[in-house]
């Protein structure tokens, strides 16, 4: 977890408390996913050990179309959203998707946003089995310049996924959680279980317009010098730093099923370091002299 000391975080919290909510009756916001970039060297290894092959979490490769443009992914499944990590540290590297609880309450969080002057492009993103595109869920982006390394987005998953899942799970198809969405995916004997955090560093002026976004949309939030600290319902934190030098990502914080016995640390490429606990959480750093 983020270390916290003395009187400055204290300050934040309190004025974190203070921030509103929602926008304008807007519902809650949460995790959908996060996609971050790490080096090759890093990811690699991470692809290649032992940990993740039998321990970490279910690893889900999937193809997805966005409008007939079709992508792999290789996403770390949680009980209620995924991770995604991808090679390199660059243009579109860093991607931060929110939903509500309810996959239903996703459109009014869109009409609040639009209310408040938040420019949405709408999409259907579809996953693709056996050569065949099926909706998986539904995508409002903020526009961004080709260049920015962040993307944010708001997302809540296909009522047709729901459909699907019925002849599966046969429970009704109104139940539109997120823990639901992922189920079948999610393997709850792995570690894994939810992003609880994360810090990155991208440019300044990326920071500058993430805030008068989630300002507008009514996230709780605070500044931190020329950085921000976004609070999710929930207690989900992100910290965006300004990237003076190198932007990338400079920590994950992850929230465990069970404990790790002993909390060992594990190193992946030349700059990271995995330390599990203490208890059932577990800190992932990254840029490390």
């Amino acid at each position: 977890m983020i270390r916290r000391h003395g009187g400055l975080f204290g300050a934040l919290l309190l004025a974190l408390a203070a921030a509103p909510a929602t926008s304008q009756g807007g519902p809650s916001l949460v995790l959908h996913h996060l996609r971050v970039g790490i080096d090759s060297a890093t990811w690699q290894e991470f692809h290649d050990s032992p940990l993740l092959k039998r321990q970490f979490a279910a690893a889900d490769s999937v193809v997805v179309d966005h409008g007939g443009r079709r992508e792999g992914q290789w996403l770390l499944i949680g009980r209620r959203s995924w991770l995604e990590l991808v090679q390199g540290s660059g243009a579109g590297s860093f991607r931060l998707g929110l939903t509500t609880e309810d996959a239903a309450a996703t459109t009014r969080a869109v009409a609040a946003w639009r209310r408040d002057g938040t420019t949405l492009d709408s999409s259907t993103v579809s996953r693709v089995s056996s050569g065949t595109a099926a909706p998986w869920y539904l995508r409002w982006s903020v526009p961004a310049s080709r260049e920015a390394m962040f993307a944010l987005e708001l997302d809540a998953w296909h009522p047709a996924l729901f459909q699907r899942l019925a002849a599966w799970d046969s429970l009704p198809p109104e139940m539109a959680d997120r823990a639901r969405a992922l189920h079948p995916h999610y393997d709850a004997t792995r570690l894994f279980a939810e992003v609880s955090g994360a810090t990155i560093a991208i440019p300044a002026d990326e920071i500058v317009a993430l805030r008068r976004v989630l300002r507008s949309g009514g996230v709780s939030m605070v500044d931190e010098g020329e950085g921000l600290i976004v609070v999710l319902e929930g207690g989900v934190r992100f910290r965006f730093v300004p990237a003076w030098e190198r932007p990338g990502l400079r920590r994950l914080e992850l929230f465990l099923t069970h404990a790790m016995a002993a909390n060992p640390t594990y190193r992946f490429g030349p700059r990271s370091r995995l330390q599990f606990g203490p208890g059932r959480t577990a800190t992932w750093d990254f840029n490390l002299p």
